[in-house]
């Protein structure tokens, strides 16, 4: 399935299918379990509460299974979606400790790490989203055009 299955490969289509889904499954969860993320009238945005984080870290599942097989389609090893995992993974926990949420004032490792953030947010957007798969059967499996 688009996204729970970590095998195969699928077409920019799906990978653009797959992150509307999980854009959907985040606003509303989050909407749900911690609604005062939204009030766009406060000057400053709460850190994340326990179940805002929790369901944060299980959308990170569906997303790391569409990018590796993106990847996978793309002929790169799926060792970049694990690298790109452990590179966001201090993201979702590091509020927790009080570290990663405030932008506006961020720490010197804080600000270099969103920097590196988001052009890696903007290779794997070019890269999953716009550039085409490796033509024709790889070590992935068939195309999926």
């Amino acid at each position: 399935f688009l996204l729970f299955s970590f095998v195969g490969r699928i077409s920019r289509g799906g990978f653009w299918l797959g992150l509307a889904i999980i854009a959907v499954l985040t606003i509303g969860g989050l909407a749900v379990l911690q609604p005062e993320m939204f009030d766009f009238e406060v000057e400053k945005l709460p850190p994340p509460n326990f179940a805002s984080n929790v369901w944060s870290l299980c959308v990170l599942i569906p997303s790391m299974a569409i990018t590796v097989k993106r990847l996978n389609d793309r002929n790169w090893s799926s060792w970049i979606a694990v690298a790109v995992f452990l590179f966001v993974l201090p993201f979702h926990i590091g509020p927790f400790f009080g570290t990663f949420w405030d932008i506006e004032n961020p720490t010197l490792v804080e600000g270099v790490m969103w920097a590196a953030l988001g052009l890696l947010a903007i290779f794997l957007l070019v890269d999953n989203g716009v550039l085409r798969g490796s033509e024709g059967e790889n070590r992935y499996g068939p195309d999926p055009r």
